[in-house]
């Protein structure tokens, strides 16, 4: 193998070689690195280690744009320097001389060329080879003048190849910084060490800044699931139920806009509507109705008919009048002013184009329809190919030829004049009225006749009838688009905001009149409770949810390497301890994943620090006291004893004691956590007591053995050789993944929350250390 460490000797690689690595540290993943200077990593030790022989002879060595096309020039280069030194022994007149006399032999014969002849060869030729003679006669200045011209030469050679190797060299150098990027993160990896994977670095964080953005959307298996479910099914009201912020809106929308499984989108007419707070159903069927056809007019390119007022017309237009009219009036007066200003020199150049102008555009006009014209008659082929070609180009792009093909002019037009109908019914009220008169004329001015006057006004439909109508119009419109292998898809988002369970078992039961439409898939957002009530139907009895819902798909939480995935996804650069940490406090949910990331980040720019014990200790700090915060509000309602005050004093100084603390004090974090340690012990005693609000304390007590599960976890230096410890036994209870179904069991159950922390912590070999300088206040 070649020693490249030689190579880069060469000023142009070396050049090169040190702008790749310059170019190279402005990249964000690498910048971010050396953002902060550390004993293990700066710029300068980074450049010096860049330098080193064994890198350039990795990353030269496994270049193939290199070794093929800059090493052979690199090699002639070499060859050419060396040969172009000058050589000793000649002065610099006999240089000069030389060169003058192959100067005038060059002069000579160009001048000479014209009228060149072999009487003119004679003397000129003659003349130049006795000068040569001459400085040539002497053997050493011979040598000295052979050695000359050799070293001209490979001088020639060494500039040429110079200018080739640079040209290359320009090419080769953005691959090269590539490559030198590649060896420059694989040497920062070795030069931090372990602490690599404590660091939070990232290139970007647009993910967390367009959080509902469909680039950063993660498909994942249970997309596949819905999309087979869905395909089994020929319409019918389906049911995505799951936590809050577990991502069913999501889940709903690429059901409906048809990217299930795919970035192709599927041809489906959707509509997607929110659930109000406060709802009658005739209210929502109608805003239903109406968004339905405005859809469907947008779909194929019209919008709905607004009713035609003749007195808002006509005011209209008025107003708009007199508000232009001042304008033109400017303008026209302007230009009125700048022609009589200007009327002479328009005049005479009037006159010039008149003539002259006119008169050669004309003579050019003949000019070039003659040549046309000829052309097409020499070229009758070629002429008529042509135009047939442009012919049907523009009968192939004509709106009328359109018309008649396209999709949106075919039979649907009736369906397009029934929602322009149904917008005008549900939104205006219409009068219509007919007058007659009847009459005789008399005699001495005395008539005798009659008059009658007859209305008809519209009214509001009622509920049966808005349903028999929208059920129509809309098996009509299914059924008009499955002939074209479509699917229509209606969305009703946030079920949840009714409020209890029986407020949206009750709507259900209200609007399910309009789910059993042929081909039309209904997909609704609802809890937990609604999904559980499905799976539970017939035991012990049936409710509104087995006759309203055909299908339920739940959306569970993500685990630890579908959380990794999403926010590296969204937040290139984003390692696992603090992957692992945001998945647990967030419980797997991806809208609290998203939530927590933001604040690591806004945590790591507020610090300036890129470590994890600092970063993890801060927010941590931040959550445990406010969750503390509103456990005291909580307490604060209930009635105090003695003992009930002293314990509610404890949890004010441990939250004091939390907000006060440093996180990059390692003294600090341990009082934090021997103050929760205190926290836990005293609630455990206080709970076998007689209380107002002992299920208060109990959950304070089991969220206390949470946090300070955490602290001990994630704010150590030993966490990442910890969890690949763990990782390799195997324990189902020391799983990271575990500390998120904690965080959500605490929300169910306190005390299986609480025997899940004991289990992981036993996993862990965690012990609490209480605070003896810690207790309960004096009374």
């Amino acid at each position: 193998m070649n020693d490249y460490r030689l190579h880069i000797q060469s000023p142009v690689v070396r050049w090169i070689w040190t702008s790749c690595i310059e170019r190279s540290m402005q990249h964000p993943d690498i910048a971010n690195y050396l953002e902060f200077d550390s004993e293990q990593l700066s710029k300068p030790r980074l450049r010096a280690r860049m330098q080193d022989g064994e890198i350039v002879d990795s990353v030269l060595g496994g270049d193939v744009t290199y070794r093929v096309h800059i090493l052979p020039r690199l090699t002639k280069l070499t060859e050419a320097q060396n040969r172009r030194t000058l050589p000793a022994g000649i002065s610099l007149a006999e240089l000069l001389l030389v060169w003058v006399v192959a100067l005038l032999f060059i002069l000579m014969n160009a001048l000479a060329y014209p009228a060149y002849s072999w009487w003119g060869a004679i003397p000129i030729n003659g003349i130049t080879a006795s000068f040569t003679y001459l400085i040539l006669k002497d053997e050493e200045r011979r040598r000295a003048i052979s050695r000359f011209i050799r070293g001209t030469w490979h001088s020639a050679l060494y500039g040429y190849h110079l200018m080739q190797l640079a040209i290359d060299a320009v090419m080769w150098r953005s691959s090269l910084a590539v490559k030198i990027a590649q060896a420059m993160r694989r040497e920062i990896v070795q030069m931090l060490g372990p602490e690599h994977d404590t660091l939070l670095v990232f290139q970007h964080n647009s993910g967390l800044t367009y959080a509902h953005h469909s680039q950063f959307w993660v498909t994942t298996d249970l997309e596949s699931d819905f999309k087979r479910k869905l395909d089994q099914m020929d319409g019918g009201a389906i049911a995505i139920c799951g936590p809050r912020g577990v991502g069913k809106s999501t889940l709903l929308r690429k059901a409906c806009e048809g990217t299930l499984d795919s970035t192709v989108q599927a041809p489906n007419f959707h509509v997607t509507v929110q659930t109000p707070a406060n709802y009658r159903p005739e209210e929502f069927l109608v805003s239903l109705f109406q968004q339905v056809c405005r859809s469907y007019l947008a779909l194929y390119g019209h919008r709905a008919r607004g009713p035609f007022i003749v007195r808002t017309r006509i005011a209209g237009v008025l107003r708009r009048v007199s508000r232009a009219l001042p304008g033109w009036v400017y303008l026209i007066l302007g230009l009125a002013g700048l022609g009589l200003a200007l009327w002479g020199p328009t005049r005479d150049i009037y006159a010039w184009a008149a003539t002259e102008f006119v008169g050669t555009l004309t003579n050019a006009w003949h000019t070039v329809t003659g040549s046309i014209v000829n052309w097409w008659n020499q070229h009758p082929f070629v002429s008529r190919v042509v135009l047939a070609s442009v012919s049907l180009i523009l009968v192939a792009r004509s709106r009328v030829l359109g018309r008649l093909f396209r999709r949106r002019y075919r039979r649907h037009r009736a369906l397009l004049a029934e929602c322009n109908n149904y917008l005008s019914l549900l939104q205006y009220t219409q009068n219509a009225s007919n007058a007659t008169t009847l009459g005789l004329p008399g005699v001495v001015g005395v008539t005798l006749g009659g008059s009658r006057t007859t209305g008809v006004s519209s009214r509001a439909l009622s509920y049966p009838e808005l349903v028999s109508h929208f059920c129509g119009l809309l098996t009509r419109i299914s059924s008009e688009e499955r002939n074209y292998k479509w699917k229509v898809f209606l969305g009703i988002d946030e079920l949840d905001r009714l409020g209890s369970v029986e407020q949206v078992k009750s709507f259900l039961a209200e609007i399910k009149a309009i789910f059993a439409i042929p081909g039309v898939y209904f997909l609704l957002t609802v809890s937990e409770d609604i999904g559980a009530a499905f799976m539970q139907r017939g035991i012990p009895s049936r409710d509104i949810t087995a006759s309203s819902l055909e299908a339920v798909q739940y959306v569970s939480r993500r685990d630890l390497s579908q959380a990794t995935e999403l926010l590296q996804q969204r937040v290139p650069g984003f390692r696992d301890p603090f992957v692992a940490l945001v998945h647990a406090l967030a419980g797997g949910i991806p809208r609290d994943l998203i939530r927590y990331a933001r604040k690591m980040v806004e945590i790591r720019h507020r610090i300036q620090i890129a470590a994890l014990i600092p970063i993890a200790a801060t927010l941590l700090f931040e959550e445990i006291s406010q969750a503390l915060s509103s456990f005291r509000l909580l307490l604060g309602d209930s009635t105090h004893t003695v003992e009930h005050g002293r314990k509610v004093h404890t949890l004010y100084t441990i939250t004091n004691l939390i907000r006060q603390a440093d996180a990059t004090d390692l003294y600090d974090i341990e009082r934090v956590e021997m103050a929760l340690a205190t926290l836990i012990s005293s609630n455990s005693t206080l709970s076998a007591r007689a209380d107002n609000a002992p299920d208060v304390w109990e959950d304070v007590s089991t969220y206390a053995l949470f946090a300070v599960t955490l602290l001990q976890v994630f704010v150590q230096s030993e966490f990442p050789r910890r969890a690949r410890e763990q990782e390799e036994r195997g324990h189902s209870d020391g799983d990271l993944d575990v500390l998120a179904a904690i965080r959500l069991e605490l929300e169910i159950s306190r005390s299986s929350a609480h025997l899940m922390t004991e289990r992981f912590r036993s996993a862990w070999d965690l012990r609490l250390a209480p605070d003896p300088n810690l207790g309960s206040p004096r009374s």
